[in-house]
């Protein structure tokens, strides 16, 4: 993927649920600072989040991806359009509980990188 592509998907997916009240959250991958992506969120007005250089844990959608590859690694799919309906029905399926304690634990996980000083925590 590249910034174009992150770009394109932003466009599709963020835009239906973004407002001004949002601050968007990525990471600092090459794509999520291209120029192209950076123009794009100008123009529409996104506001991101700054992101320490080596903070991924804090990020909850890391475990959500973890949870999902560990249970689509367990099911047998023979074409590309299985494997993206196991993907998609993996995500859907995500307990609410999972998702919301992930959101819970952010004051925590932030705390940990700031005494850390941006390094790794244990999330």
């Amino acid at each position: 993927m590249d910034g174009k592509i992150y770009t394109h998907i932003l466009d599709n997916n963020l835009l239906k649920i973004y407002n001004e009240k949002y601050i968007f959250q990525d990471d600092n991958d090459p794509k999520h600072r291209s120029k192209i992506v950076t123009n794009w969120k100008k123009s529409k007005n996104i506001i991101s989040l700054d992101w320490p250089a080596n903070s991924p844990d804090l990020n909850p959608i890391e475990n959500i991806w973890s949870i999902v590859k560990n249970n689509v690694s367990r099911k047998r799919t023979k074409t590309v359009d299985e494997f993206e309906l196991c993907i998609k029905n993996e995500l859907e399926n995500i307990d609410i509980i999972i998702v919301k304690n992930l959101i819970k634990s952010m004051s925590n996980r932030i705390k940990q990188v700031i005494k850390n000083k941006g390094d790794w925590i244990d999330y």
